[in-house]
């Protein structure tokens, strides 16, 4: 059985989810390469340090899979500060801010653990998520998920997959066990 780093196990399910290089018509964020859309690639660059940002290609079209999980680390994981947040709550934070928004995710998980909401996850926020009940917090994150996704314009064309997406990455959560996470069970989930 491997040891993999927390990071490397929830990369490998966002990776996963994200599916194959596309460029569907109907999605906004054009050109998609492991998940990072053309769209919002700018706006990322523009987040992340400069020491990353000298590592990643202007245009997704030329992105590596290592770039694209510095870039998942850098803009998204270190965001929503996965690394200090119980491993469950930070699967589920994590899916959120890449797939549902790095604005969105932070201020949601601060209005379900009843903390001042600021977008920045901060030391309450961190304390409020270790002191709270995992499931009911779990539960009540995934709901806010599940209704802002309904909210979206192109729900009709996406719905079905964001809904499948949030279950899996609920019930992997559950078994996502932080720092030294097993890897027996990624096969299951499309991830190398």
């Amino acid at each position: 059985m491997a040891i993999i780093a927390r990071f490397d196990a929830a990369a490998a399910i966002i990776v996963g989810a994200e599916g194959a290089p596309g460029n569907d018509a109907g999605d906004p964020g054009g050109l998609t390469v492991y998940g990072h859309d053309q769209a919002s690639w700018p706006d990322l660059l523009a987040r992340v340090p400069a020491s990353v940002r000298a590592q990643l290609p202007r245009n997704v079209s030329g992105l590596t899979r290592d770039q694209a999980l510095l870039a998942y680390r850098a803009g998204y994981w270190n965001l929503v500060r996965a690394d200090d947040l119980p491993a469950p709550l930070a699967l589920l934070a994590f899916d959120a801010a890449v797939n549902q928004g790095t604005g969105w995710a932070p201020a949601a998980l601060q209005s379900v653990l009843g903390v001042a909401v600021d977008g920045d996850i901060g030391p309450q926020t961190i304390q409020a998520a270790a002191e709270a009940d995992v499931m009911d917090t779990l539960a009540e994150f995934a709901w806010r998920r599940d209704q802002r996704y309904r909210q979206a314009s192109n729900w009709q064309s996406f719905g079905h997959g964001w809904i499948t997406r949030l279950f899996r990455t609920v019930a992997l959560s559950l078994v996502y066990d932080g720092p030294a996470g097993q890897a027996e069970w990624l096969p299951h989930i499309g991830a190398s």
